[in-house]
């Protein structure tokens, strides 16, 4: 009877190591497909933004929360913010491009860009600046895409041959 436990556990974990890659490989090429979603929502936001962009979204708010909230600020603090932003997470991806740490997608690089629509949106016309938040947007959403999907195709090609090397 143990001989018989032991063979089956034998054979169990000769097995599992085979479907524990296979399922490696499968998370790897969905995570690789994961910045396509970001794109595609980051898209959908700024088709939002595009279709508001003659909205004023202070005009609903009673006068006493508009006099708390103050004027809005100038465009040029808006741009400094943007750029900022930018710069930030552009080091961030790229750091984690040439570093050895596994890169990740992450949603702040989708919601950050697009929270300037609305800042834009209040400080002056959207028309004026969307091309540059867009073009900002997908850029780091690109560049976070490329490199998590360049260390999945590395890891990828790695796990397939060591599993080449052991069948």
């Amino acid at each position: 009877m143990p001989g018989h436990m032991i063979g089956q556990m034998k054979r169990l974990e000769g097995n599992h190591p085979r479907k524990a890659s296979d399922d490696d490989i499968r998370h790897l090429q969905s995570l690789s497909r994961r910045g396509l979603w970001a794109m595609a929502l980051f898209l959908l936001i700024s088709a939002l933004a595009l279709f508001l962009r003659d909205m004023d979204p202070l005009a609903p708010l009673p006068e006493g929360i508009r006099q708390i909230l103050g004027a809005p600020p100038p465009p040029i603090l808006v741009h400094i913010a943007l750029a900022v932003s930018t710069v930030s997470a552009l080091v961030l991806i790229l750091g984690r491009a040439v570093g050895s740490a596994r890169p990740c997608h992450s949603w702040i690089n989708i919601v950050l860009p697009a929270v300037f629509y609305p800042l834009y949106l209040v400080t002056e016309p959207v028309d004026a600046n969307f091309l540059v938040v867009l073009v900002v947007g997908l850029t780091i959403i690109t560049l976070e895409h490329l490199t998590v999907w360049r260390h999945s195709a590395r890891a990828i090609e790695e796990e397939r041959e060591r599993l080449g090397r052991r069948s």
